[in-house]
């Protein structure tokens, strides 16, 4: 994870579902970071789409709030590396 002077953050890693259903669907998921860290993502207007990248490299851009327990990481905008 690394920040940019703009106050945003920049996180690279592999999506990651985190989050099921009873029927087996994805409800959530996270980003296995290059830094080895799991950065969980919060639900937000672009989050949905993140499900349909599970497996998939990607550079996110957003703002990491930490709270009680885990954090959660708010994408702002994503590309897909591969």
């Amino acid at each position: 994870m690394k920040n940019q002077s703009s106050g945003q953050t920049v996180i690279e890693g592999i999506v990651t579902a985190c989050s099921w259903d009873d029927s087996g669907m994805v409800t959530a998921v996270s980003i296995s970071a290059n830094d080895e860290k799991e950065y969980y993502i919060g639900a937000n207007a672009g989050s949905d789409r993140l499900v349909d990248l599970v497996h998939k490299h990607i550079r996110a851009t957003g703002n990491f709030h930490a709270g009680p327990g885990l954090g959660v990481f708010h994408i702002k905008e994503y590309e897909i590396i591969s």
